[in-house]
């Protein structure tokens, strides 16, 4: 009896492990669409719910932050105010 219980438990140990290293991680697309309208939202929340910093920065003389993330063919850019509030996207293609 007490094989059956260590043969029960690496099935459990292997079910588990299986579902640790396979669950698939949603794409940079699909985190943005999860997160709704990024109009109004500030920087950090925004980087916060996609889990990605973005891959360039471009500040702009009038105090506006022009921000570009990118994955394999998707890319975004987001446009903020001198307070890190989101205006808007400014190019998405993918």
């Amino acid at each position: 009896m007490l094989y059956l219980g260590w043969i029960v438990a690496a099935f459990l140990a292997g079910g588990i492990m299986t579902a640790l290293f396979f669950t698939r991680r949603r794409t940079l697309r699909e985190r943005f669409v999860a997160m709704g309208p990024l109009v109004g939202r500030e920087y950090a929340e925004i980087a916060a719910g996609v889990k990605a910093s973005p891959q360039s920065t471009v500040r702009e003389a009038n105090g506006q932050t022009l921000r570009a993330w990118e994955e394999r063919n998707y890319f975004v850019s987001l446009l903020f105010d001198k307070n890190d509030i989101c205006l808007g996207v400014m190019e998405e293609r993918g």
